[in-house]
Order: structure tokens, then sequence, then C-alpha cells
């Protein structure tokens, strides 16, 4: 029994680790570091250790990971570029959700003139598209 108590906090110290690790990263990657690491299980459960998180940096921390804003309701099918518009907000919102930005992401101008206005999804980094591939794949794959 002893055993089975002891490899179940082996294992959940191994995916608290692994969770703190990839935490870590993603901080990192919005010019964050907080030192954390995997924590004493509790209950069974793998938890996460955070150092002590200085006062200005935990105000940055709450301004990046506020909430977006809601999405602005579905225009009437009449107005090509109110929809235009919406594809827009839709879009920058999930972007944001995830972290990434497309700075050129807007209304394609010829297509407006034309009476047919399209989304220009614009230029990105190559990591950015490698991690906007990885989200869609990951959707498509639930």
């Amino acid at each position: 029994m002893t055993h089975d108590v002891d490899e179940r906090r082996k294992e959940a110290r191994r995916i608290a680790a692994q969770m703190a690790d990839d935490l870590q990263t993603s901080l990192s990657a919005r010019g964050f570091h907080l030192p954390m690491r995997a924590g004493t299980p509790i209950g069974g459960r793998p938890h996460i250790a955070v150092d002590p998180i200085p006062h200005d940096t935990a105000r940055r921390l709450c301004d990046v990971l506020k909430p977006a804003p809601a999405l602005p309701s579905v225009p009437e099918q009449s107005d090509p570029f109110a929809h235009v518009e919406h594809a827009l907000a839709t879009l920058r919102q999930a972007l944001f959700g995830a972290g990434l930005v497309l700075p050129s992401l807007g209304l394609d101008l010829p297509s407006a003139v034309c009476g047919t206005p399209l989304v220009r999804l614009g230029n990105a980094r190559p990591d950015v598209v490698r991690q906007v591939a990885v989200l869609l794949r990951q959707g498509t794959t639930q």
C-alpha cells in the first residue's frame, strides 16, 4: 500500500514539474519571469509552487491576463462591411486568448472597393504562424 502512495506522489510531482515548466515557458514568452517548481502533492493531486511575486509584476500580469472584451453582436446580412468587422473582432479575440497577434490583420481594401470585402490575414512571424497551426490542429482533434 505504501508503495502505491509513493508512486502516486512521484507521478504527481512529475506532472507538477512539467506543468510548472510549461507555465513558466508561456509566461516567459509574454515577458514574465516567475520562479516556480513542483509543489508538494496535496490530496494526491499535483500542485505548483510559485515564489512571491513583486507587486509591480503582479499588476502587469493582471493587465495581461484580464479577459478580452465581449464580442459585438452579429450584424445584419445586408451590411457586408459590418460582417467583416465582426469577423475581425472574433478572430482578434480568439488570437488574444491564445496570446497571439497578427499585426496586419484587417480589411482588404482592394476587395472592399470592388464591393465584396474580404479579411486580410496579413503577415506574421514564423513562430506565430506555427502557434496558429498548432491551435487549429488542436481544435480539429477535439
